[in-house]
């Protein structure tokens, strides 16, 4: 069905093209120099002139369409990269609370490793220090993580 409605548009667009160019038969000189020109006849002029439009159309809507899909990738990578995080900090706020600390900091350096800009990754990674007692230490993280990413997350300047 496909296969005959092609054949079907192609024999029409052939014979809108044959009854376009037998309607101009008037030649007509195109400069595209000032001195250099070429003869055609007006309906192949017309038809070369509506080609080239279509053609510039279909390479506009092609960029834009490339354009929305790199755009759209890049929001799908950010995304994942950050359900990943959020896996990661979810998994080692278990560990923490399971009394893991060692295990539970490895995934939180991992976290902020991957995706530093991530304000829950280093709170749990202060928390830890906090529950095992070594405050300094929690105090320190928590200023590299203003001092660095961030200095106006509500989240990290109230903890």
């Amino acid at each position: 069905m496909k296969r005959s409605l092609l054949i079907a548009s192609g024999v029409l667009a052939v014979a809108a093209v044959a009854y376009v160019v037998s309607l101009n038969r008037t030649v007509a000189e195109f400069y595209y120099t000032p001195t250099e020109a070429f003869a055609l006849p007006l309906g192949g002029l017309v038809i070369t002139a509506f080609l080239g439009g279509a053609t510039l159309v279909l390479l506009f809507v092609a960029l834009q369409a490339t354009g929305r899909a790199f755009s759209g990738w890049r929001v799908r990578r950010r995304d994942r990269r950050r359900a990943q995080i959020d896996i990661l900090c979810e998994r080692a706020r278990g560990l923490v609370w399971a009394g893991e600390m060692r295990q539970a900091r490895s995934l939180l350096d991992k976290a902020i490793r991957r995706h530093p800009e991530t304000a829950s990754a280093h709170l749990a990674l202060a928390e830890s220090y906090r529950i095992a007692g070594d405050e300094r230490r929690a105090l320190r993280v928590l200023n590299d993580a203003v001092r660095t990413h961030h200095r106006a997350t509500p989240e990290i300047l109230l903890a």
